[in-house]
């Protein structure tokens, strides 16, 4: 065998092994990172939906607490008024539903029958019960605020319920419902550029009274169809969604000769946990495995081209193509454990320098794809935190309120927890003078506020500043540039202000103020973050009117309570000046006792205990033991637990008395006036008075007369005639 032939040989089979060696880490490698990156979107998808629903809760539940803490509507909720009530909240519907897709807004009464369907009133059939709907039934049966996922007659919803208290008395419950529809899914799906639908199990459905929902075939019959993003549902098998409806999620590869797809099979659990259906994610990897396939035919054309060069070029050759193929397959092992930075460094103007270059080219893309992803959820997780640090803000504040009675300092932790959760530039409430000529500041926060509040600033109403354009008209306003807004007026401890947002603090229709807020950068607020922002105003001044209404009944009370001391203290002297003082138990037996000097005299061994009707002491339990004997603690606890039953007896043996003595009185007064009217003669008349006045009434003597005219006195209007 000639030298050329045992160098060649040897030579091709080591770099045909390379090659091949090659060919299939880099084939393996292609499809494990393909692999990866679609589990990767997968999971940040099923990120995403949790997200998005529990975001959804939220929201509802906000919406339904600050609804369920307005006064008036609490009012006319226990007053059964659903006129008034659909007035008050029918505005919060209109204006929140142009934001979320709300299905219900309904309230519904202690034994759980719907009272008002606030977004549908002329459909609400008053008999109707919601038993069915668990999430009313616990909020209900525990009085409180909860929120979940669960189906009704509408569909799949996130429901967020809170208790309606009206003076201390649970009047019920009112319910807010986002719908989880085809809507949410296509939102999400175009965030991702992927596919979902959502199968509801059929039972459940039927029993919630949405057996009508469905809008397709599902592959199996313990399943229905509710809402899907493509226009022919893609579906894996049947044995995967009995596997997910026992909790184990699934991952199915489908394939036909026009598309291939992956299909993520998750339980979707409704409030409490239990299985209500399946969601699907589906990804179209056609092109994906296009991409991949088209890889692997490069690499497999470069083999070939290189195997041809490597027969040409003999052992120069093969000596000098194998150091740019090793380099060449351990730039493509690193790119398949993940390193997208890889860059080959091969000058060459020929098949390899060319698979270089497709090579750097394929990671550069890798490496761009995925960081515009990551940009695009950072981006959208970025967005849900502020909505949630939004609503937090509301929910701090209510929690605030609820623990605070001091309208000052609940002020001040307002403003506080906004400018530090928001990272603002400087945040102040005004609040309108009893005349409602001026919107005075009373909290500040940030920049200078202590100066700012030292100076007492105040703006009148709809001629100064933006805060008195606001509080007379009750608008919001924005101003993304103060340079250029026709209100603004600047304020030399807050130089740097650049942008600021003023919203109205409004009960109904009344202002109570305005909470303004300012940023160091111009446009800093979203026109789109509105809502949200005057929700946590409304939030806001529905604790102010609470903290008012508050002071107003402690006053109420404190008088009525004063009120009615005086008045039980003048009846017990008046019952007591006709009555012995009290009675007194000894070894001769029960006696009466008329004078405090004849009642016995407390000494070492005697015990007493007061007796008291509305902290206020009428008299005395004195009791003696024999001397040397001890009190026990039994003794001393039964005597007290007795002043108490007494003292609740005697105060309602009072009332009765005071009722009785009013009815007698009453009751003479009538058959007086009676007699009275029985005749038009006067001697007859003054006769029959004097009759019944003696009947009734134990008078040793009575008597009526009538002056003879002359005999009167001159009225003061005479005398100054004369």
């Amino acid at each position: 065998m000639r030298l050329s032939r045992k160098i060649l040989v040897p030579t091709l089979a080591l770099f045909t092994g390379l090659l091949i060696l090659l060919v299939i880490g880099l084939s393996l490698g292609i499809a494990a990172e393909t692999r990866a990156q679609e589990e990767q979107t997968l999971n940040q998808m099923e990120n995403a939906f949790t997200a998005e629903t529990e975001l959804l809760g939220k929201v509802a539940l906000s919406l339904a607490t600050t609804t369920a803490n307005n006064p008036a509507v609490q009012e006319a909720f226990a007053r059964r008024d659903s006129e008034t009530l659909l007035a008050l909240t029918q505005p919060t519907y209109q204006r929140v539903r142009g934001i979320f897709p709300i299905t219900e807004f309904q309230f519904y009464l202690p034994d759980v029958t719907s009272f008002l369907r606030v977004q549908n009133p002329g459909a609400l059939d008053i008999g109707e019960h919601a038993g069915r709907n668990s999430v009313v039934s616990i909020s209900i049966q525990e009085q409180k605020a909860v929120f979940g996922i669960e189906i009704e007659e509408e569909g799949l919803g996130m429901r967020g319920v809170v208790p309606v208290i009206y003076n201390g008395q649970f009047a019920g419950v009112l319910e807010i419902g986002i719908d989880l529809g085809t809507n949410l899914l296509e939102d999400i799906g175009s965030e991702f550029g992927a596919d979902f639908q959502i199968l509801l199990l059929s039972e459940i459905a039927r029993d919630a009274g949405a057996a009508g929902m469905e809008r397709f075939p599902a592959p199996i019959p313990a399943l229905m169809g509710y809402a899907t993003t493509l226009e022919n549902p893609i579906f894996a098998p049947e044995e995967t969604y009995q596997q997910v409806l026992t909790s184990a999620p699934q991952t199915s590869y489908l394939q036909t000769l026009e598309s291939r797809h992956i299909v993520r099979s998750l339980p979707l659990h409704d409030f409490n946990g239990s299985i209500i259906g399946v969601l699907d994610i589906i990804i179209d990897r056609t092109q994906s495995i296009d991409i991949q396939n088209q890889r692997i035919a490069i690499t497999l054309g470069a083999v070939i081209f290189a195997m041809v060069l490597g027969g040409l070029g003999v052992t120069y050759f093969a000596t000098r193509a194998l150091t740019p193929i090793e380099t060449l397959r351990t730039a493509a092992e690193s790119i398949a454990q993940g390193n997208l930075r890889q860059h080959l460094d091969i000058d060459a103007n020929d098949e390899l320098g060319l698979l270089a270059q497709a090579f750097n080219t394929m990671s550069q893309r890798i490496e761009h794809l995925m960081h515009t992803l990551e940009s695009r959820v950072g981006e959208r997780t970025r967005e849900l935190e502020k909505r949630a640090n939004y609503m937090q803000a509301t929910a701090e504040v209510a929690r605030t309120a609820a623990t605070l009675h001091n309208l000052d300092t609940l002020l001040q932790r307002a403003v506080l927890l906004l400018n530090e959760r928001f990272e603002l530039y400087h945040t102040s409430i005004f609040l309108l003078d009893p005349t409602g000529e001026y919107a005075v500041l009373r909290a500040s926060a940030g920049q200078s506020s202590e100066e700012i509040l030292a100076r007492q600033m105040r703006f009148r109403s709809g001629e100064e500043g933006i805060v008195g354009h606001v509080v007379a008209t009750g608008e919001p306003h924005i101003v993304q540039d103060t340079s250029t807004d026709p209100y603004y007026i600047p304020n030399p401890l807050l130089p740097d202000t650049r942008s600021e947002m003023v919203l109205p603090l409004r009960i109904g229709q009344r202002i109570l103020g305005a909470l303004d807020i300012q940023s160091s950068r111009p446009n800093a607020f979203l026109s789109d973050e509105l809502q949200i922002l005057q929700i946590l105003a409304d939030q806001i001044a529905v604790a102010i009117e609470n903290l008012r209404l508050l002071e107003e009944n402690q006053a109420a009370l404190a008088a009525s309570r004063r009120l009615y001391g005086e008045l039980s203290r003048s009846d017990w002297a008046r019952i007591l000046s006709a009555r012995p003082v009290g009675y007194e138990s000894d070894e001769g037996g029960l006696h009466p006792v008329y004078s405090i000097s004849e009642t016995a005299q407390a000494d070492g061994n005697a015990l007493e205990i007061p007796i008291r009707v509305q902290d206020k002491v009428i008299g005395v339990i004195h009791a003696e033991k024999h001397p040397g004997e001890e009190w026990l603690t039994d003794e001393e606890k039964i005597i007290e637990l007795v002043s108490q039953q007494v003292a609740i007896s005697l105060e309602n043996a009072r009332i009765l008395h005071n009722l009785q003595d009013r009815s007698r009185r009453e009751q003479v007064i009538s058959q007086i006036t009676s007699t009275m009217r029985e005749t038009l003669e006067v001697d007859l008349m003054l006769q029959n008075v004097l009759r019944e006045m003696g009947e009734h009434l134990e008078f040793s003597a009575l008597e009526i007369r009538l002056a003879h005219p002359e005999d009167l006195p001159e009225s003061p209007h005479d005398e100054a005639a004369a």
